[in-house]
């Protein structure tokens, strides 16, 4: 029997609207829905996707990525989902695992591709609409132009360091940093905007920085862009 294939599927940051066609299509073809759950029971990439695409006859298989930054937690964690996705693929039924955003930015779908690829699995990776693409687009500003250098950041990072990189400096996973992150940015007059929950139903958009309340509580899913016209 021939077994069968793994997709990590891009479902944009948000807004259905934004799904690719190819996208679609592969949630469409598959037979078993891979779906990453949050511990409170969140499953936020479903949600984005079942707006497009009819679940009602797929196999719904979700999973729970550990938050420890342990290697050797991180690595069994993700072992044990390769081993359950690996039981329907080796009945001859391909799997897609739905992905907020774009599968190449900080993707937890594509760890297990990896996996699987590594195990003789055949994988495939479905692109899609970055979060701080649509961000951009929904605050209505360009990232780069001409010549302009645009760098992807996690607030996990050196923060003193990566606001000294020239361009535009995109921030993700800021968390429960995204306090520090706006104060480092607010202290060297930087001119940036914040998009929080990104075509979302809650999003919200702060033009500046600098209006942000941190009462207003910014969320997981905000996304910081620091402009290349850098000081005043």
């Amino acid at each position: 029997m021939e077994r069968g294939k793994y997709y990590s599927v891009s479902v944009g940051a948000g807004d259905p609207e934004n799904m690719t066609l190819k996208a679609v299509r592969i949630l469409e073809e598959a037979p078993v829905i891979a779906v990453p759950q949050t511990s409170s029971g969140q499953t936020m990439a479903l949600d984005i996707a079942e707006k497009v695409v009819d679940f009602s006859r797929k196999e719904i298989v979700k999973v729970r990525f550990t938050m420890s930054r342990d290697p050797d937690v991180l690595r069994q964690s993700r072992d044990g989902i390769a081993d359950i996705l690996q039981k329907y693929m080796d009945e001859g039924r391909d799997v897609a695992m739905v992905n907020i955003g774009d599968v190449s930015i900080f993707s937890t779908a594509v760890y297990i591709g990896e996996i699987l690829e590594a195990r003789g699995y055949e994988t495939r990776m479905i692109p899609g609409v970055t979060s701080f693409c649509a961000s951009a687009a929904e605050a209505n500003i360009s990232l780069v132009e001409g010549d302009d250098r645009l760098s992807v950041i996690s607030a996990g990072s050196d923060m003193d360091e990566a606001l000294e990189l020239p361009g535009t400096k995109i921030i993700m996973k800021s968390g429960r940093q995204i306090d520090a992150v706006i104060q480092k940015i607010k202290a060297r007059r930087l001119k940036a905007c914040m998009v929080c929950n990104c075509g979302l139903e809650n999003q919200r958009i702060y033009k500046d920085i600098a209006d942000y309340n941190p009462e207003d509580a910014a969320g997981y899913f905000a996304v910081v862009i620091v402009r290349q016209e850098e000081k005043e």
